[in-house]
């Protein structure tokens, strides 16, 4: 934590890239000197050696469990060398005289932005074919415990039930795609290619695949945003539930974490980036349609709301533009952009959470909204509500209930909403209808008489 303080107060680095550096720095004083570009501004000698290439085939990997075989062969396939040679490389470029670090039983690439700008000239058109190939064995193999029943998946280990590949071979691969997509002018087509085959919606064990990828999806996501979404888009043309299955089933304590809990996570991330933020919005909101009543936070709407709360936005866009991304939103899904706006309005008292931020592309641009900026949004918001609620007896009872708020902090908002009242013509609504109505307007008045000097005028 205070290595993060000294970056952000110090050196003006973005709380966010701070957080970033510490945690790739592994704790190496030298591995943060490069990171922060205060190092030594040689070039360091085991990026010039004739081993070099054999290091940046290892930095493909990122990092792998020593002891597990699997995960030792895929290292000579990836190299081309003896698993015991590696190590023996490996124990000569240890930090702080190399980028490695040996952790009980893992090898862990230390100063990930670092070591690729100084390796990634040395990969290969050989290497990454290589690394497609392996690459689809391991990061595609279907996890094993998904022969359980959910609600027994935690003994998944007991019964022998658990991949051939590490979590930590397969994690550090899929940073791998990221950063490929980034750093090399040729990377990002290898990333597309790669993800292509990993999320085909059309391979015949798509479903599997896509379940056993759940823990990567955020990565994913971000190391080929288009084709992400792409593949999302037709796993739910197929089946719209299919990230649901038993999602908020609460007698199920032990169950893993339900896979659209992992999507909403990827999802909140790409909304950072502009061109992808109305295509997720619309994604959300298709999700949301197809989502069992929810308990916990980890909904759709939620998911919805925390991007697009105007007092605390999560996402980089203009607030007038995202105001009319609800309108967009309205076209496709018209009731949940209705739920979606109704929970932007003021309230009494508020809370959020942080929404996951990119780790790989993009600025993250938090800036406070202004004074000004927050009401004009909810002007914006408002007059939707105004037309979309038409003569629907729920949603006008809403907006009554939003009423008090609206009427404090700008008089024509409130104004907005009692011209609706009198403009509607309840002549043809059944006795039902009308009373929904009036519930609110009595439960508001009957507020009001409570507490009448809380200085709402009424």
């Amino acid at each position: 934590e205070s290595i993060e303080r000294y970056l952000v107060d110090s050196m003006n680095f973005s709380e966010h890239k701070a957080r970033q550096i510490a945690r790739d720095s592994k704790g190496s004083l030298a591995a943060l000197l490069w990171m922060i570009g205060s190092g030594p501004i040689a070039v360091p000698r085991w990026a010039t050696r004739k081993d070099a290439t054999t290091h940046a085939s290892l930095m493909l990997a990122g990092s792998w469990i020593g002891n597990n075989k699997n995960d030792a062969q895929i290292i000579e396939k990836l190299t081309q060398k003896d698993y015991r040679d590696i190590e023996t490389l490996l124990q000569s470029a240890l930090l702080p005289d190399g980028p490695w670090i040996h952790q009980g039983v893992e090898w862990l690439c230390a100063s990930k932005d670092f070591v690729w700008s100084q390796l990634e000239q040395k990969i290969t058109e050989t290497m990454l074919q290589d690394f497609h190939e392996i690459v689809i064995d391991v990061v595609g193999e279907i996890d094993p415990s998904l022969e359980l029943k959910p609600s027994e998946r935690y003994m998944a280990p007991m019964l022998g039930k658990v991949r051939k590949y590490s979590s930590s071979l397969q994690k550090g691969f899929v940073d791998s795609l990221a950063r490929l997509a980034i750093v090399r002018t040729d990377g990002q087509g290898w990333a597309d290619k790669i993800i292509r085959s990993l999320l085909d919606p059309k391979h015949p064990d798509a479903h599997s695949r896509w379940l056993s990828l759940v823990d990567v999806y955020s990565e994913l996501a971000e190391a080929a945003p288009g084709i992400f979404l792409d593949s999302l888009d037709a796993i739910l043309s197929q089946n719209p539930k299919f990230f649901f299955p038993d999602a908020f089933d609460k007698t199920d304590i032990f169950g893993p974490t339900s896979a659209h809990v992992y999507l909403l996570w990827a999802l909140e991330r790409l909304a950072w980036q502009h061109e992808y933020f109305t295509r997720v919005l619309a994604i959300l909101a298709k999700l949301a349609e197809n989502s069992p009543e929810a308990n916990s936070g980890n909904n759709p709407i939620n998911s919805l709301v925390t991007i697009l709360l105007p007092w605390r936005p999560q996402h980089n866009e203009k607030m007038s533009d995202a105001a009319q991304a609800l309108e967009v939103l309205h076209r496709s899904s018209p009731d949940i952009a209705w739920e979606v706006a109704a929970e932007l309005l003021p309230a009494s008292y508020g809370v959020t959470s942080s929404n996951p931020k990119p780790e790989y592309r993009g600025e993250v641009n938090e800036s406070k909204v202004t004074v000004n900026e927050y009401w004009e949004f909810i002007r914006s918001v408002v007059e939707k509500m105004v037309v979309w609620a038409d003569s629907n007896s729920k949603r006008l009872a809403g907006l009554v209930k939003a009423y008090p708020e609206l009427q404090k902090g700008w008089d024509e908002l409130g104004e907005m909403i009692t011209t609706l009242l009198e403009k509607t013509n309840v002549d043809s609504w059944d006795d039902k209808d009308k009373v929904i109505v009036k519930n609110s307007i009595d439960n508001l008045i009957s507020h009001h008489r409570e507490f009448e000097d809380a200085g709402c005028l009424l």
